[in-house]
């Protein structure tokens, strides 16, 4: 299976049949899981398993910025640089499907006009990343963006 690292708690009811609420790890990398309504221990197991070689098999990490790595400068007045870099405190990455990928839509905002003094940290705008959703939906995640 090439996963390890997680955590798995099993149940079973009347109504819902035999459940899982787990996850694996592979290669930095964790995926949850949540099933029910399954016949037997056996068949839990066995999807279980099938789900998360799925999810490892057909999602990658796209990692767009590493954390205080510069994402936007824009332009300060009354400074002494012409320009501040706008950099994300923590990684900006995404978990996605190769086919999604060309789809993926980036913005930057930023409050402006900046001018001097911006302190090193003060947050000055966002990052935004929209990935289209099966439906036609965007599914939008958020980055803030600090001097």
């Amino acid at each position: 299976m090439g996963w390890s690292g997680g955590w798995c708690q099993t149940g079973y009811t009347e109504e819902g049949g035999m459940g899982l609420v787990g996850s694996a790890l592979r290669q930095g990398r964790r995926l949850l899981l949540v099933i029910n309504g399954l016949p037997s221990k056996k068949a839990r197991a066995n999807e279980a398993r099938r789900l998360l070689e799925w999810g490892f098999r057909n999602f990658t990490i796209h990692r767009l910025f590493k954390a205080a790595s510069v994402v936007k400068k824009v332009k300060i007045l009354g400074g002494t640089q012409p320009f501040v870099s706008l950099v994300s405190l923590q990684d900006i990455a995404l978990t996605l499907q190769p086919e999604a990928v060309p789809h993926v839509q980036i913005q930057t905002q930023c409050q402006g006009p900046l001018t001097a003094p911006v302190t090193q940290g003060q947050a000055l705008g966002t990052f935004q990343v929209k990935v289209p959703n099966p439906d036609g939906s965007l599914q939008t995640k958020t980055f803030h963006l600090h001097a």
